[in-house]
């Protein structure tokens, strides 16, 4: 599944051993405004995380670990000294995705927070998009480890996976698919990153909302424990407001910044 394939790499990519703190927490690289190290407080998740883990009553002290985004996919938080991977796409474990292998290896916190994944296509074009049939016969392109799940079944429609968002757009203006499927902020900051803006929009009916989790080996000794500090917190976060203030700060700098 997409989700699986998307999952932060650690072993063997760490770019230092965790200190000695209680937990150890492995982000990667790229993925403003959600983590980055480069990004204000590191990004949105990695402040909501951090802030859930301090709502504990005996708050751990925790390491925060960097590794580079676009490393391959090993074996995750087993024997690497990694506690808690973010952020990860959602899988469905409730559901019918229960027995799938990345739900039978970890668990998902609560969200800690959503991406509209949507459609970007040519001003210059004629693309409806209302519900799944209305991409019948289309092609889109979706961008390698980027926050986009595989084709549904109740569309026909066709999926490019090219290696950059910018390899996306070139495939768009060249006319070689109808559509690019990424989320919303890589999307636009692309248009502006390219001079795009006047020549390829965002549709408005999202293709997919993702939500982005923090992540537990399900054989990790303390696996329980770091999920219920994780879920308290983030609740606590809510409850209080703070979850709405950190969001809206990260996104107004965001889309300031994209506008530049």
């Amino acid at each position: 599944m997409r989700g699986f394939a998307l999952a932060l790499a650690f072993a063997g990519c760490l770019t230092g051993p965790a200190t000695g703190a209680d937990v150890a927490l492995v982000a990667s690289t790229g993925q403003a405004p959600f983590a980055d190290p480069e990004w204000p407080r590191a990004g949105l998740a990695t402040e909501i995380l951090q802030e859930a883990l301090g709502q504990s009553p005996d708050t751990p002290q925790h390491d925060l670990i960097w590794q580079d985004r676009e490393s391959a996919y090993p074996e995750l938080l087993a024997g690497a000294g990694v506690d808690i991977g973010f952020p990860w796409i959602g899988a469905d474990c409730n559901g019918a995705g229960a027995v799938t292998p990345v739900c039978r290896r970890f668990h998902f916190s609560d969200p800690l927070a959503e991406v509209a994944v949507l459609l970007f296509t040519t001003t210059a074009g004629e693309f409806l998009f209302r519900n799944l049939s209305d991409l019948d016969g289309r092609t889109l392109c979706r961008p390698a480890r980027h926050y986009v799940s595989g084709p549904s079944v109740a569309a026909a429609y066709s999926v490019v996976e090219a290696e950059t968002p910018a390899a996306c757009f070139a495939l768009l203006t060249a006319g070689d698919v109808d559509a690019v499927a990424i989320d919303e902020f890589t999307g636009v900051r692309q248009l502006f990153v390219l001079g795009l803006t006047e020549t390829v929009v965002p549709l408005p009916q999202p293709l997919e909302t993702q939500t982005l989790h923090a992540v537990i080996s399900r054989t990790h000794w303390r696996g329980t424990t770091h999920l219920y500090r994780v879920n308290a917190g983030l609740a606590r976060l809510r409850e209080t407001g703070r979850y709405a203030e950190i969001l809206d700060r990260h996104l107004t700098l965001y889309w300031e910044e994209v506008a530049r």
